[in-house]
């Protein structure tokens, strides 16, 4: 498939007149072993909790399989229920198209290239969201306790997340920004640095934004990437409640820990 990208990010990032991202070749599943923890499969988990999934060749590059992850969306992390028609607008953020198997190295991966429309998901990819995390139905067999296999794979959607279960390697190639710190923990350093100083969540986006020399407007992230926004307000908790703990010396101890 062929797409007209004069604007070219990187060696495998590019952007449309419109201003949409084009990655190409994008890892986004593969064959072998994943593991998994207790209850986020049916099968039963060995003494540790863990559950050993194996994913045949035959199943990952099934033709049924891959034409199930043409045309689907992509979303900021994993959405609470599948994208339907009903969800598609307020969920979809691009779509995955040219899906194939891998050659040479990556002949064990199944690939695809992410057309990225949405504004806000163009600036967290931008801002270092790379990894993704597909979300597909299958059935499971166990084979042994704590082990089991995957067949009937079909897709719903590909997530972007901060850490995706097959690892960094299962995420948007960017040679050129390889060294680009993650959002979350660009959003991190931003608190750090404020030292117990009061700042919204929007504040510190702002911050972290202008970090990368980014001019575009971030207003819309809050709402786009939950796991973000709980994760600043419980560092914003703890900052203030570490100010209020100075002039409360002497009262009993006590307040929340980390979480």
């Amino acid at each position: 498939m062929k797409y007209y990208t004069p604007t070219k990010l990187s060696e495998n990032i590019s952007e449309t007149p419109e201003g949409f991202l084009v990655c190409i070749g994008v890892p986004i599943a593969r064959t072998g072993e994943m593991e998994y923890g207790e209850h986020e499969t049916p099968l039963e988990a060995d003494e540790k909790g863990k559950v050993i999934i194996s994913r045949s060749e035959e199943e990952v590059f099934r033709p049924e399989t891959i034409a199930s992850f043409e045309g689907k969306p992509v979303t900021i992390t994993h959405p609470v229920d599948f994208v339907t028609p009903e969800n598609w607008s307020r969920l979809a953020k691009g779509t995955l198209q040219n899906v194939r198997r891998g050659e040479g190295d990556q002949k064990n991966d199944l690939l695809a290239d992410l057309l990225i429309t949405d504004s806000v998901a163009i600036n967290l990819v931008k801002n270092g969201l790379r990894e993704v995390s597909c979300g597909y139905e299958a059935e499971y067999v166990q084979t042994e306790e704590g082990r089991g296999i995957q067949t009937n794979i079909v897709g719903n959607h590909l997530a972007l997340v901060d850490e995706g279960r097959a690892g960094s390697s299962y995420a948007i190639n960017d040679h050129k920004g390889e060294n680009k710190m993650k959002l979350g923990e660009r959003i991190k350093a931003i608190f750090a640095k404020a030292k117990g100083k009061a700042l919204t969540l929007d504040e510190a986006m702002n911050l972290a934004k202008d970090e990368e020399g980014e001019k575009e407007e971030a207003k819309d992230w809050k709402d786009a990437y939950d796991e973000l926004v709980k994760m600043c307000d419980a560092m914003k908790a703890q900052i203030d409640s570490m100010g209020k703990g100075k002039d409360a010396e002497g009262e009993a101890a006590g307040g929340q820990g980390e979480r």
